[in-house]
């Protein structure tokens, strides 16, 4: 995660938040879209010089990918949360395609500009931030199949569930309900998308929680 660090300005010694910067700069990529923006584009709207742009963070591409990556990890948190907290997989799952769909939403305008469920929408190269996206996304996968065999284990879905198959297409369905939210379909569409898709999962309407 970038962390929430501060600088000085060896120009003037005043303090330089990074994190202020990036989110700064995720406006501004919105905004002029990355081709467009330039160095001084991002250090006018931070209230610093280039000079302290480039020695605090480095490069258009440096800044890019720090913005980036400091939005997937909260969307990455926040993704998981349903997984970790809810009773039943049928919660679980559904949790995490609707904080998804409110994420794209409702969240910062850079999650429609610059990636999707963690899949980088922008042309700009940058291999650090390409594999890290990968391993959230591996990551999501693993834990919604966890979730998933436990739900076998607790006779909440039956045996029967190919549990490797189904998380495959809950990741399938949760990048496609990004696109989908980003090409302007209303939310209402997209939630009865995500019932209709957990129902045909197979858990029991008549699961209740094993007591503890």
């Amino acid at each position: 995660m970038v962390k929430d660090f501060q600088s000085v300005d060896p120009h003037n010694r005043k303090t330089v938040d990074h994190s202020a910067i990036l989110h700064k700069a995720t406006r501004v990529f919105f905004a002029k879209g990355l081709d467009e923006t330039s160095i001084g584009d991002l250090a006018r709207a931070a209230g610093v010089s280039t000079s302290t742009l480039y020695k605090c963070i480095g490069t258009k591409q440096d800044i890019f990918c720090a913005a980036v990556q400091e939005i997937a990890e909260r969307e990455f948190v926040l993704a998981q949360e349903p997984l970790r907290t809810s009773a039943s997989g049928r919660e679980a799952i559904t949790g995490l395609l609707e904080e998804n769909v409110r994420l794209c939403l409702h969240g910062p305008a850079a999650f429609s500009c610059l990636f999707t469920f963690n899949l980088l929408t922008a042309s700009m190269p940058c291999a650090r931030l390409h594999a890290m996206l990968l391993d959230r996304r591996r990551t999501v996968m693993k834990q919604v199949r966890t979730r998933l065999a436990q739900s076998v284990r607790e006779t909440e879905l039956s045996t029967e569930v190919n549990v490797a198959i189904v998380a495959q297409l809950c990741v399938a369905v949760l990048s496609g309900l990004s696109f989908r939210a980003r090409d302007g379909v209303p939310a209402s569409t997209l939630l009865s998308c995500i019932e209709l898709f957990v129902d045909g999962i197979g858990f029991r309407d008549d699961w209740r929680p094993p007591k503890k």
